[in-house]
């Protein structure tokens, strides 16, 4: 079957902005039709954009997907381990429920109480995201520059915070506008060049790869996608997106 891009992101739940620039940083490259109008999308390409999403939901960046759907092999390896850590998950997250089921008929629970500490131990599920999450704390997690962030911001006064929350608002106003535009158009991008230079004048020394960090961070930690959605449905993958073309 084929689908249009509008299609496409329709069925997957997805932004067609998100699809188009799948395609620009040739993560999802379509066909297209002969007269260069449409983007068209074959089984292939639906197949290839499911273990693109799914990857997404085990917090693996763009840059590391793309890396492993270049090999068959390795793919075939790679999801059969997948599905495993998701059974397992599975059968804990059942014996939680069971537990949860069987405290609210107990009064001292202890037993219960075992049964819950062992269900919750998730470390073997967590493990195949250790590489993941080293490298994020690499990226964002430089302590120099939370050092350098505490030193200033404890000499901040009420109207310094004030001052500082309008501009980051602000900046988010004025991007939501621009999301009709592709994340790399060169009006976003100035955009985001000056949140860069607001982050440094505010905080710390923004240097490229903490950027880096902050634009994955906007999208897998759900109090900051919520804060900066706010200001309009979709603004952190936006913004995420837009920082990933910046530092590239």
């Amino acid at each position: 079957m084929i689908y249009r891009v509008n299609e496409l992101a329709k069925l997957a739940g997805i932004s067609v902005r998100t699809l188009r620039y799948y395609d620009q940083v040739g993560l999802l490259s379509p066909k297209r039709s002969r007269d260069s109008e449409y983007r068209l999308y074959d089984d292939g390409e639906v197949k290839r954009l499911m273990q693109i999403l799914f990857l997404k939901e085990l917090d693996f960046s763009l840059k590391e997907i793309q890396k492993i759907l270049q090999s068959t092999e390795e793919q075939d390896i790679f999801f059969r381990k997948q599905r495993a850590l998701l059974v397992e998950k599975k059968n804990r997250l059942e014996g939680i429920i069971q537990s949860l089921d069987e405290m609210t008929k107990s009064k001292k629970g202890v037993d219960v109480m075992e049964k819950m500490i062992k269900a919750f131990d998730m470390s073997e599920i967590e493990a195949h995201k250790k590489k993941y999450a080293e490298q994020v704390k690499k990226q964002y997690g430089n302590t120099e520059a939370y050092r350098e962030s505490e030193e200033r911001t404890k000499k901040y006064k009420e109207k310094d915070w004030e001052r500082i929350i309008d501009e980051g608002n602000e900046f988010f106003r004025s991007l939501a506008k621009l999301m009709d535009l592709e994340p790399g158009d060169a009006e976003v991008q100035n955009c985001v060049e000056g949140y860069r230079s607001y982050i440094t004048r505010s905080f710390y020394q923004c240097h490229i790869d903490i950027f880096r960090g902050l634009g994955q961070l906007y999208v897998t930690d759900p109090k900051f996608t919520a804060n900066i959605n706010q200001h309009g449905d979709g603004l952190a993958e936006f913004l995420s997106q837009a920082i990933a073309i910046y530092c590239e």
